[in-house]
């Protein structure tokens, strides 16, 4: 039996100042981190390498990346594997739409881009 540290009032809690700057980025499964095999079933094929690069340099500038999908929730748990399979940085899943500064999308900014960290929110 485990037991716990008698509880010590801390100090009041302070909440952070309030950044000046969303860090959060939305980046979509499907058709900008992997293609699919279309109709029946969606499988994701090969990552598109270039857009995974991509990803990491935000990651590395501090950006939280959030993807996002138009697909059910009962395809979490397969995104969470093929992500985590290539080794592909994240902070969360979301299947539907949510707050970002920035939106990665092949029908937003354009994937395509070359650096997305130029692509200005404002």
């Amino acid at each position: 039996m485990t037991t716990r540290a008698p509880f010590r009032p801390r100090r009041r809690f302070s909440p952070p100042p309030t950044r000046s700057e969303l860090l959060w980025d939305g980046v979509d499964f499907d058709g900008t981190i992997c293609n699919n095999s279309g109709p029946p079933d969606f499988q994701p094929l090969e990552p598109i390498w270039d857009n995974v690069k991509k990803i990491q340099r935000l990651v590395d500038d501090g950006r939280k990346i959030w993807i996002f999908t138009a697909r059910p929730w009962a395809d979490y748990e397969l995104i969470e594997a093929y992500l985590n399979h290539y080794g592909i940085p994240f902070h969360g899943i979301v299947c539907g739409k949510l707050l970002v500064a920035r939106l990665f999308d092949d029908r937003a900014f354009n994937a395509a881009l070359e650096d997305w960290s130029a692509c200005n929110p404002g």
